[in-house]
C-alpha cells in the first residue's frame, strides 16, 4: 500500500460499508488503495451503483483489482484536460477487456471525432 496507512484506508472501508453509500466519486489513488486493502484482507465487496474516478491513468492490473474488489457494474473512469472536460471516458471492465492494445484504453473514438 502506498503512503496511505492501513488504519486510514480501513476506516474508509468501514465508513463506506456502514453508511450504505450507493454512488462514489473518488480519486484513483484512494480507489486503488481501497481495492488493494479489501482484497488483501479478504473483506466483503463494497456494493455501489456507480463509482466515478479519474484524473490519472487506471492501468489494466488496477482495473482488474477494482472489478474484483467492488460489486459495481459502473466503475467509470474519466480523463480530461484543462481545455475540455472530459475528453475521454470508459469503464474499468473495458480497460481490462482491451489490455494488450496499443497504449492505455481510455474509451472508444466518437464517430464525429476526426482521427488520423
Amino acid at each position: 500500500m502506498s503512503n496511505l496507512k492501513k488504519s486510514k484506508i480501513g476506516d474508509l472501508y468501514n465508513e463506506l460499508l456502514s453508511k450504505s453509500v450507493t454512488h462514489l466519486a473518488i480519486s484513483p489513488f484512494l480507489m486503488i488503495n481501497l481495492a488493494i486493502y479489501s482484497l488483501n484482507q479478504s473483506l466483503k465487496q463494497l456494493k455501489f451503483n456507480q463509482i466515478l474516478s479519474g484524473g490519472s491513468p487506471i492501468y489494466p492490473q488496477y482495473a482488474e483489482m477494482l472489478v474484483a474488489a467492488f460489486d459495481c457494474n459502473h466503475i467509470d473512469i474519466l480523463y480530461g484536460s484543462s481545455e475540455a472536460e472530459p475528453i475521454a471516458a470508459c469503464n474499468a471492465q473495458s480497460i481490462v477487456d482491451n489490455r494488450g492494445g496499443r497504449g492505455l484504453f481510455a474509451g472508444k473514438v466518437d464517430a464525429a471525432t476526426p482521427v488520423s
